[in-house]
């Protein structure tokens, strides 16, 4: 075996080492990309000036790509010192649904299994004080002051807070 070859080989094993994890923390990622298709969404959110509490909703257009009884979307809980939401109800043409909201992700039980290019509109009202994403301080006056910080995954990629 030529030096290069055994080089080549011993390069791939170690690029193969290093991305597994990636690969591995992707794929539940992947596997609901399989299931749904999110069409269209628009969040709603009340400010507050007393305290940085939110409340909000999202209304979310969901095709189904697959046959399911149940999905999930990422949804920050809240933590020990009260940052992240407090899911209030999940609707589906104004009906309550079941849903559970726990380990970031809020998993809605359909009343009925979707089928394969079902089109539905859920409607997820929740509130508390956002942990990433809204940033409430006050500015240099001593106002209360909102601001969207639209870094995609900042800790990663090296967006400054």
């Amino acid at each position: 075996m030529s030096k290069l070859h055994s080089f080549s080989l011993l390069f791939f094993l170690v690029a193969c080492l290093v991305m597994s994890p990636f690969a591995t923390f992707s794929q539940q990622h992947y596997e609901r990309l399989a299931q749904l298709d999110v069409q269209h969404y628009a969040f709603s959110i009340v400010l507050n000036n007393e305290n940085e509490e939110i409340k909000g909703n999202a209304l979310i257009q969901i095709r189904f790509k697959q046959a399911v009884s149940s999905f999930y979307l990422d949804l920050t809980n809240q933590n020990d010192k009260g940052a992240g939401m407090l899911v209030n109800a999940v609707t589906l043409l104004d009906q309550a649904v079941k849903y559970e909201h726990k380990g970031d992700r809020l998993t809605v039980q359909l009343p009925k299994p979707a089928q394969i290019g079902e089109l539905y509109s859920f409607r997820i009202d929740y509130q508390g004080t956002p942990a990433d994403g809204l940033i409430i301080d006050q500015n240099k006056f001593g106002d209360k002051t909102f601001f969207g910080d639209n870094c995609p995954i900042g800790h990663i990629i090296g967006c400054q807070q």
